[in-house]
């Protein structure tokens, strides 16, 4: 039989052992490296919102290509870093501050290598529109350019 102490202690470490796997993410980790691509939604359960990432999922070879990184920040809903895992519960709400989004906002906000925002979607949103917007950064040419060179 189990000691009520020992369910308790086990049950309280839960918590704590789910918070580590999450992942830490912050901006400036990223500036140079990668463009940011943000769905911000009330809900993960939103139509749009779910639309969204499954369209983004389904080319996820064009995120890849144009370094991009997909990060999922409901209100309601856990913060997601799409294909990598869960992110830290204060990742989603200190990035709606730093974009002054609204709880009812269901919207894509495109940050460039540089960190500052190059456009912004409502949801649902097309990740060809966003390729596009992509394409025409002078980083983005200069990329290209230099993949068709080498």
């Amino acid at each position: 039989m189990r000691s009520p102490l020992l369910v308790v202690a086990c049950a309280l470490a839960m918590p704590a052992m789910a918070q580590e796997d999450r992942l830490p993410f912050t901006e400036a980790d990223h500036r140079w490296q990668h463009r940011l691509v943000y769905l911000f939604a009330p809900s993960d359960s939103l139509g749009a919102f779910a639309e969204t990432v499954h369209r983004f999922r389904e080319q996820q070879s064009g995120v890849a290509e144009r370094d991009g990184i997909l990060l999922a920040l409901p209100q309601a809903g856990s913060p997601r870093w799409l294909g990598a895992g869960l992110l830290e519960p204060d990742v989603g709400p200190a990035m709606r501050r730093r974009y002054e989004i609204v709880e009812e906002d269901a919207v894509l906000v495109l940050v460039g290598k540089d960190g500052t925002e190059k456009a912004r979607y409502a949801l649902p949103a097309n990740p060809e529109d966003v390729f596009a917007r992509i394409d025409t950064m002078p980083m983005r040419q200069r990329e290209m350019r230099q993949r068709d060179d080498g």
